[in-house]
């Protein structure tokens, strides 16, 4: 699922990378206080996954109306180094240092490993479970922290299927046998 750049490209099978960022960023949306305005801490992929710029791509598309309109404050935001959890730790002790404590509402992480950094990070804050935490891949520890209640949401995609599609394309590659392109 991730985009080999500078070659040349045969065949690049994916999920819907924007419309997870668009799920992503509505879960947020969708709990905006009555009064007031929603104070958020951003933390993206790695600047090197052509993936972490579509995430971020769908979240812009429903947090940039939001934000004009003063309903949503981007507190903090950054990259975590190649998705690495403890590089989005990082980031919210960042961002915790800086707003004198845990001055956001939700964390808008780009998957469920740099949630789980930022996690930490508020662990060691006593306010896990307080703030609002997404995610991505629905991997078992995420699952494990949504049902702990320190992780709010992920996003599951269907591997299986993707995994499926690509071997069923290789073998017709290397048959030399015609691929259809699908949407």
């Amino acid at each position: 699922d991730r985009l080999i750049t500078g070659c040349d490209l045969d065949l690049y099978i994916t999920f819907d990378n924007v419309k997870v960022g668009e799920l992503q960023a509505q879960f947020i949306a969708d709990r905006l206080p009555a009064v007031g305005k929603l104070r958020l801490l951003r933390i993206y992929g790695s600047k090197t996954d052509n993936n972490a710029f579509l995430f971020k791509q769908g979240q812009d598309n429903v947090l940039k109306p939001l934000i004009e309109a003063g309903k949503i404050e981007v507190v903090f935001e950054d990259w975590a180094e190649d998705w690495k959890p403890e590089n989005a730790k990082k980031i919210a002790n960042a961002a915790i240092t800086q707003g004198r404590g845990v001055n956001f509402d939700a964390v808008l992480a780009s998957n469920d490993g740099t949630a789980g950094g930022a996690i930490q990070a508020l662990i060691e804050e006593n306010a896990a479970g307080r703030v609002i935490v997404t995610g991505q891949d629905a991997d078992l520890a995420a699952c494990q922290r949504i049902v702990q209640g320190t992780q709010t949401m992920t996003v599951y995609k269907p591997i299986q299927k993707l995994a499926t599609g690509a071997a069923a394309a290789a073998v017709k590659l290397a048959t030399r046998r015609p691929l259809v392109a699908r949407s």
